[in-house]
């Protein structure tokens, strides 16, 4: 992916026809790079990814087109550059609106929100979307994943990963099978989830309190329980709550009921996610490093802590 900071700002400037007074760079990484436009009439992004993730534009314009609320407005699209002009949306992100201070309300505004736009997604052709890349998760193929990307053995040793773990997970595989059966029986139906679906990629506006989500380049087809259950698992860890602090799990109740689960299936509903969605984390870091053909060296530690993790309580 070229990056040309001066090519992408007289792009940006052609197209908004308005004085540029500053431009920040905010992100530059193996998988995006954006750029900060202050001008005379409002505040802009662009972004330039790899073609891997330039099905966000698509993401964009279909919930743009559904007038959906809480999704950034899509301005301008250049196929050549793989790169797009949003409008800003909110103040800050949901992390640093929160701070250090667990806030369960505005947590669970943003998970209505969500949810909200997952059900504009009944309408989407999936298999588009697989045809573009974006992985497909849903029943079997989620324990096809386990098998053929997790249980590799060069990758778990790269991971620094002892081989009697190693050998612990692979006999895991029947447990995988169980649970993703008994996820399915909970029928919550397979949607498009935001595969990096966190409180970073959350904004919140200062005056109304209006939630917006940022970041559609990561995608996957899945349960969205786990989507759900690995923004939880964020949270807890994020600001050190027990998982039951009742402030917690008056949020987990309320949020697991957005997908129908009733309370007679919350505590099994709670479990089965937690469990696989250990994996669904594991699962996005792999497809982002195969997309950004890079496989960043600093989570390693962290991804086999986390297939641990699954090893002890599944």
């Amino acid at each position: 992916m070229e990056f040309n900071k001066e090519e992408l700002v007289d792009w940006a400037k052609s197209i908004l026809q308005v004085p540029v007074f500053e431009v920040h760079e905010i992100t530059h990484t193996e998988y995006s790079h954006v750029l900060q436009l202050t001008t005379s009439k409002d505040t802009y992004y662009i972004k330039q990814t790899p073609s891997e993730f330039f099905v966000e534009c698509e993401v964009l314009k279909f919930l743009n087109d559904k007038d959906t609320k809480g999704i950034a407005k899509l301005i301008a699209v250049d196929e050549e550059r793989k790169a797009f002009i949003t409008k800003n949306v909110g103040d800050m992100s949901l992390r640093e609106y929160c701070a250090e201070e667990f806030e369960p309300e505005i947590n669970l505004a943003a998970l209505k929100q969500y949810r909200q736009i997952q059900k504009q997604f009944n309408d989407v052709d999936m298999q588009s979307y697989i045809d573009k890349g974006c992985p497909d998760w849903r029943g079997k193929k989620f324990v096809e994943y386990f098998k053929q990307k997790i249980l590799n053995d060069e990758l778990l040793k790269s991971w620094d990963m002892p081989e009697s773990d190693i050998e612990t997970l692979k006999a895991k595989t029947d447990t995988v099978v169980e649970l993703k059966q008994q996820l399915s029986d909970l029928n919550v139906e397979d949607t498009l989830c935001h595969s990096d679906f966190n409180e970073g990629n959350i904004r919140v506006n200062l005056d109304d309190k209006e939630i917006s989500i940022i970041d559609w380049g990561e995608l996957n087809i899945s349960n969205p329980l786990l989507s759900l259950s690995s923004y939880l698992y964020g949270i807890r860890g994020h600001y050190d709550i027990s998982e039951d602090n009742l402030r917690y799990k008056n949020l987990e109740k309320e949020a697991f009921y957005l997908y129908g689960i009733e309370e007679d299936q919350l505590e099994l509903a709670v479990d089965l996610s937690y469990k696989l969605g250990i994996l669904y984390y594991v699962f996005t870091y792999i497809d982002l490093m195969e997309s950004c053909d890079f496989d960043f060296p600093n989570n390693h530690e962290k991804l086999r802590s986390a297939l641990l993790e699954f090893i002890e309580v599944a």
